[in-house]
């Protein structure tokens, strides 16, 4: 690729302004604190975002003393970022013309006192959903009932848009081969968050948490801020911009076909009977069992062919275990595509996915983009569309969908924007 054109007078501008910006934590609603450094790493569908924010401990107080009596009442901070109007060296903490650019739940705090320095690690509000495990749960409710009940749970807000009707909990789970006794007992170890997701996928909307609100969205009602990205004026120095093609199959792309058949098994049985006489009877039975999914259901039919040719239908419902391990979740590290085709066998299934791979790495276009944060595009948010332009390879000059968001910066360093974009919509369960 050729080398980024000579820097202009906009872009020392924007340097400049990035090199400005004011960080400033808000810590349980309350104390605000002057920040040193920020990173804040968002991932798309946005339960596991996190970020990181470090404080100089001489002139702060003892944060171990203003935890000691949490107990049980989660911590959280906010982190504004931007242009105060006045700003004034060695002035007390002020949000006055800042913008929350990350609002989450403090998971550990680290001191380092030879280096003056507590950092704090944040995530995501969410984060709980990608944690938790299922207990309970009414699956003749509405998806939007269910995601309703798990925001009030947790403290979060919602805001829901479906393109139609929200399909009952029990349609997905049927559709997704998931059963039991009872759904409570079949879904008891599947986390919250994984079930979020395949709601999401069946009602064709997208899922992500934002300043402590879940959006279930359909992608075509979702309002998405255009920030132009131009190579040779936006973005940073050295190694602003890089594209990646697969003309084959991406190592960044996973391709899931689902699928069952009915299950068929034979058995036969040969008896010996001794009769009065002292004569020995031989009787052989054989006898055919076949079982099919009922899509949409947790239920499987299964049909019993007798050896003298009776046939006994019967529904039934398959078996789901308990689960009561407890381990930190993630999403998928790849972008995750899931298809559902009925009653398909293994090579159909395999064949299916190869060709979607290819044909999906053959369509997608990455691209990794770095530019300051300046005063016209202040606070990106994941939903942005990033239309790229002036890059000298023409196919990559398309408007891109923000996979992974950072923004980096403090005392003597530039808030750097780093972006992982991919030139479509990402499927649900992507990172």
């Amino acid at each position: 690729m050729t080398n980024q054109p000579p820097i202009g007078a906009n872009d020392y501008q924007a340097f400049f302004e990035a090199s400005t910006v004011a960080a400033v934590v808000r810590i349980n609603g309350s104390s605000l604190y002057n920040v040193d450094d920020v990173e804040i790493n968002l991932n798309a569908h946005g339960a596991t975002s996190d970020a990181a924010v470090v404080l100089p401990i001489k002139t702060n107080p003892d944060f171990s003393q203003v935890f000691a009596n949490l107990g049980s009442t989660a911590a959280t901070a906010e982190i504004f970022l931007g242009w105060p109007a006045n700003p004034t060296p060695g002035a007390p903490p002020s949000i006055a013309g800042l913008t929350r650019a990350y609002y989450g739940l403090i998971a550990q705090y680290d001191a380092d006192f030879e280096l003056n320095e507590a950092t704090f690690e944040l995530r995501s509000l969410a984060s709980p959903l990608v944690d938790e495990k299922i207990q309970m749960i009414a699956t003749n409710a509405t998806t939007i009932d269910f995601l309703q009940s798990v925001c009030e749970q947790f403290g979060l807000n919602m805001q829901a848009g479906t393109p139609n009707a929200p399909l009952t909990v029990q349609e997905v789970l049927g559709e997704m081969y998931v059963g039991g006794y009872d759904f409570a007992a079949a879904i008891h170890g599947m986390r919250i968050w994984d079930l979020i997701l395949q709601c999401a996928q069946f009602d064709n909307v997208d899922v992500w948490e934002d300043q402590g609100t879940i959006y279930y969205v359909a992608p075509t009602l979702i309002q998405r801020p255009t920030v132009p990205i131009m190579y040779g004026r936006d973005l940073a120095l050295g190694s602003g911009l890089k594209c990646q093609h697969a003309l084959q199959f991406s190592r960044d792309i996973q391709v899931e076909v689902r699928s069952a058949q009915p299950r068929v098994s034979q058995s036969s049985a040969t008896r010996y009977v001794t009769n009065d006489d002292g004569s020995v009877s031989v009787t052989t039975v054989n006898s055919q069992t076949s079982g099919s999914p009922q899509w949409g259901t947790p239920d499987i039919v299964t049909q019993r062919i007798s050896p003298s040719g009776t046939v006994v239908t019967q529904r039934s419902v398959s078996g789901g275990n308990f689960s009561t391990t407890t381990s930190l979740g993630t999403e998928a590290p790849k972008l995750r595509y899931i298809y559902f085709l009925k009653n398909a066998s293994p090579a159909t299934c395999n064949a299916f996915a190869i060709s979607q791979w290819r044909k999906i790495s053959q369509h997608e276009y990455i691209a990794l983009m770095q530019f300051p944060m300046s005063k016209a595009k202040g606070i990106i948010p994941l939903t942005a569309l990033l239309p790229l332009s002036n890059c000298p390879y023409a196919q990559f000059n398309q408007t891109y969908y923000p996979r992974k968001l950072t923004l980096a910066g403090g005392k003597g360093k530039a808030f750097i924007y780093s972006v992982d974009g991919i030139n479509h919509e990402l499927p649900q369960g992507a990172v």
